[in-house]
């Protein structure tokens, strides 16, 4: 159910909707919206205006709201359900496309997103179809799952001040997964800190991850790195690095060598 907490102001009596108490309902955008613009560190909180009206009738109507069907909702996004055939990422307009290959920026207005399959499951194009396995599906599909796990405990880890640092991978779990089943896994791979998912498809387990996390001294690194900048000789991941795009020229500089000695697990960049 949703927590309440009530104070009186100047203008009345207002209602404190505490982000805790939003986990697991549905809940309208307005009110999400609102949560998440007041959130702070410790203290994620919204006020609902209950001036001239009495406390219990306001607070009835704020737990009606909940049931909205058009809506999913957790204590960290909202999600609208599909109504037409279009990509809905935060922040932008885009046209889908089931071709993959390089194009000339200046020829497209909005790049479009490259997909394989529709909000059904089904295959698009045909000539798309990697043919996967469905052992190998079912594989990727727990690993999604199993980072998706990990990254809500860690993250509320590190809300609660457990650990100093933590970056969620949410919607990109896919993309460092997948990438990671398709190439080999002596392939050197110089990852960013939100392609966890490559590191865990590899093996690094659960108990790897969060001794890095807390920087124990169980940590591979003994707490020298800050959490989450993993790396793995034996899993041929090079240890992540804060700044962007750092990983170019480290990768450009292995590949160079590795092609004049002719050597085969360079050819796996991510």
């Amino acid at each position: 159910s949703i927590s309440y907490g009530a104070w009186t102001t100047d203008h009345g009596h207002r209602v404190c909707v505490f982000r805790e108490g939003v986990k697991g309902l549905g809940a309208s955008l307005g009110e999400l919206a609102r949560v998440n613009e007041l959130q702070t560190n410790n203290k994620q909180r919204t006020s609902l205006d209950l001036s001239g009206a009495p406390q219990q009738t306001i607070i009835n109507n704020a737990a009606a709201n909940v049931s909205s069907s058009k809506h999913l909702s957790s204590a960290r996004a909202s999600i609208t359900l599909a109504t037409d055939d279009k990509p809905m990422f935060p922040g932008f307009s885009a046209q889908w496309t089931d071709k993959l290959h390089f194009i000339d920026p200046t020829l497209y207005g909005t790049i479009p997103v490259y997909r394989v399959l529709d909000y059904g499951g089904k295959i698009i194009n045909s000539s798309e179809d990697p043919k996967l396995d469905q052992s190998k599906v079912v594989e990727i599909y727990h690993c999604m799952t199993l980072l998706n796990s990990m990254d809500r405990i860690l993250y509320e880890c590190q809300r609660q001040g457990r650990i100093s640092f933590y970056m969620t991978h949410y919607g990109e779990e896919a993309t460092a997964v997948g990438s990671a089943a398709a190439i080999n896994p002596d392939d050197l791979v110089f990852a960013q800190y939100r392609e966890t998912g490559v590191l865990m498809w590899r093996g690094y387990t659960l108990d790897q991850f969060i001794n890095q996390c807390f920087g124990n001294c169980e940590d591979e690194g003994k707490g020298r790195m800050m959490p989450i900048h993993y790396g793995s000789k034996a899993n041929n991941f090079v240890t992540i690095s804060s700044p962007l795009t750092v990983q170019l020229p480290q990768a450009v500089t292995m590949v160079m060598p590795s092609q004049h000695l002719l050597m085969s697990n360079i050819a796996g960049m991510v």
